[in-house]
């Protein structure tokens, strides 16, 4: 790791640099700018953010966190089947629910299921400007069309 030829006030810095994503805001986190001049402490982050072990440090640290944050086609593609099998009532959701017993204080919990038979419509339509509403049919084709997508083959990752 390139993080043993750094100094404690260089590795602050690189955390603090991936945290706010501010060089000069970070160097005046980690070192003492007592009362340094703004420009000063500006040059003085661009050169430590330069600097070989701190900017191979931002580097690794960078490539951890987006490699916690994946975010591809398929999770995307699949929680929107999700919600829209949800939505139309193919699917029954079922969480668990804590309940209070209002004599004793004690808690239990409890499965609840949820199942959505009609689409929600709204009571009262006052504005001309308010879209109506898509028929069951169509929820249906476009969640035919989420279910091709997904098991289309696709050459690069998104």
């Amino acid at each position: 790791m390139s993080d043993k030829h750094l100094i404690a006030k260089q590795e602050k810095f690189a955390l603090l640099y991936l945290e706010l994503g501010n060089a000069s805001e970070s160097y005046r986190r980690s070192y003492d700018v007592g009362n340094m001049d703004d420009r000063t402490a500006q040059k003085r982050a661009q050169e430590l953010l330069h600097h070989p072990g701190v900017a191979a440090r931002i580097a690794e640290l960078q490539k951890a966190a987006a490699d916690k944050a994946i975010l591809n086609r398929e999770w995307v593609l699949s929680r929107l089947i999700a919600n829209a099998q949800v939505s139309l009532g193919e699917k029954t959701i079922t969480l668990r629910v804590q309940r209070r017993d209002k004599e004793t204080g004690n808690s239990r919990w409890r499965r609840s299921r949820f199942r959505r038979t009609t689409p929600r419509r709204p009571t009262e339509r006052s504005s001309s400007l308010v879209r109506p509403r898509r028929s069951n049919s169509s929820a249906r084709m476009r969640l035919r069309m989420l279910r091709l997508l997904l098991r289309t083959p696709h050459t690069r990752n998104a």
